[in-house]
């Protein structure tokens, strides 16, 4: 199986029969290239399609084509200006650019492009920044696919009650991921992708008052409050490939400072009530793990780490506890242990992604991680023991699902009460209906030779 474990890394192989991941290519770093993704091993499987992706892309619409020989690990470009390539049994690749679909003769022999490309269907949805496209061909010919625009620019924050009821918090419609309320409630942080850059704000509650954080060219997001609310942590993807954790003043009083670096993904995660440890994910051959790092500096040590996605580590209150969210079983689930390492884990969902903790530290929520519905669960610690109730389903409504890295909601200073991010009608990852076309492969072939679209 061949797969891309994450958005800023080279593919990845294991083997179907299971196993340790291994890397299939490095990123090319010499010509700036970050991700490798949405690959398709092709008939006969001597060689991946993939998309290729620089800093230079405009939401992939200049990415390249790209095919690699597993026999001789040689690269060679295809196409560039497109992505989301899929071969098909018609001798085309297919591929997605500005919401068209295009198609693009290819001799599977020879491995090499045969002619020109040309557009064969408009208004294909696609997934904006992440590169992806939602259509499908089966191998005798048949298309389907959802038309219009995915992506989730357009929505707002709202503040939403134990019922689902929701006001508005900031109506600015934008791409809103991340937020984080202070510790004194007053002010919320939230990183915000404009045209494919993200960066912090900072959004004064009482005054009604954003102030963006950070400012460059790379992408800067997951903000992390410290416990005196001074101070916020947060990952810097920079344009050099660098995926580091930084800190800055909340008040944006004097430039980040750099906490921990390097080239694969970080981002942190939590910090002790006390401010003498912090959680952060960090990807290790391909797969997410947890450490944590005493602060203001030491040596890293391993939480959680294994053959599995381990992520979003948060500490309870009271410091005692972190939980956390792992696939180990085979699902998403969410676990606590203890702070410091001791003995003993307790399951607390059954299916739940993103834990976070009331600030009395009684109840933990969390995600459906298929449909988005927010759940709580009553917990008790007492001595060395944790105790969990049974999972309570409170709302499910117009809120985009988590996708990581992009949690969609904080917990509030009240008892279930929270700050969620809101899609308004009409905006968003739905779709009204799919398109099927039967037999397509003749209309594609009448398509391509008198030059005229089809819708």
């Amino acid at each position: 199986i061949i797969f891309a474990p994450n958005p800023l890394s080279g593919l990845f192989r294991v083997s179907a029969a299971g196993g340790k991941p291994e890397p299939l290519m490095e990123l090319d770093e010499e010509n700036q290239e970050q991700s490798q993704r949405w690959p398709q091993v092709l008939p006969g499987g001597g060689a991946v399609l993939f998309t290729s992706s620089t800093q230079a892309d405009d939401e992939f619409d200049d990415a390249r084509i790209e095919i690699l020989d597993l026999a001789t690990q040689e690269r060679r470009v295809v196409y560039q200006g497109g992505t989301y390539a899929r071969y098909i049994n018609s001798g085309h690749i297919l591929f997605v650019n500005g919401g068209s679909l295009f198609a693009l003769p290819f001799d599977l022999k020879t491995l090499t492009a045969t002619g020109s490309a040309a557009p064969v269907i408009e208004g294909v949805g696609d997934l904006g920044q992440e590169g992806g496209a939602q259509y499908s061909v089966s191998r005798d010919g048949n298309l389907i696919y959802a038309a219009g625009d995915a992506s989730t620019v357009g929505t707002t924050l709202v503040w939403v009650d134990g019922q689902g009821d929701f006001r508005p918090l900031w109506d600015q419609a934008q791409d809103y991921a991340n937020p984080e309320l202070s510790p004194g409630g007053n002010l919320l942080a939230v990183d915000i992708d404009d045209e494919g850059n993200r960066d912090i704000w900072i959004y004064d509650l009482e005054r009604d008052v954003p102030t963006r954080l950070t400012f460059g060219e790379g992408d800067d997001f997951h903000p992390v409050w410290t416990p005196d609310g001074k101070s916020i942590y947060y990952a810097s993807h920079d344009e050099a490939g660098s995926a580091n954790i930084r800190r800055i003043p909340a008040d944006g009083s004097s430039d980040s400072e750099l906490i921990l670096a390097g080239k694969e993904t970080r981002r942190p995660l939590s910090i002790s009530p006390d401010g003498t440890r912090l959680f952060y994910l960090e990807m290790s051959l391909g797969l997410p793990d947890l450490w944590s790092v005493p602060l203001p500096e030491g040596e890293p040590e391993p939480f959680v780490i294994g053959p599995s996605v381990n992520y979003d580590a948060r500490f309870s209150p009271d410091g005692r506890w972190v939980a956390y969210g792992t696939n180990e079983s085979g699902q998403w689930e969410i676990y606590v242990r203890p702070a410091g390492g001791g003995r003993g884990r307790w399951q607390i969902s059954t299916g739940g992604v993103y834990p976070r903790w009331s600030r009395d530290g009684r109840t933990l929520y969390y995600r459906s991680p298929a449909d988005g519905t927010l759940l709580s669960v009553a917990v008790d610690a007492k001595g060395g023991s944790f105790q969990a109730g049974r999972p309570q389903s409170l709302f499910n409504g117009p809120f985009p699902a988590p996708v990581d890295p992009r949690n969609r909601y904080a917990v509030g200073m009240e008892a279930d009460q929270f700050v969620m991010v809101h899609q308004p009608a009409g905006v968003g990852e739905s779709h009204d209906h799919l398109r099927v076309v039967l037999n397509w492969f003749d209309e594609l072939e009448r398509t391509l030779q008198d030059g005229s679209g089809t819708r």
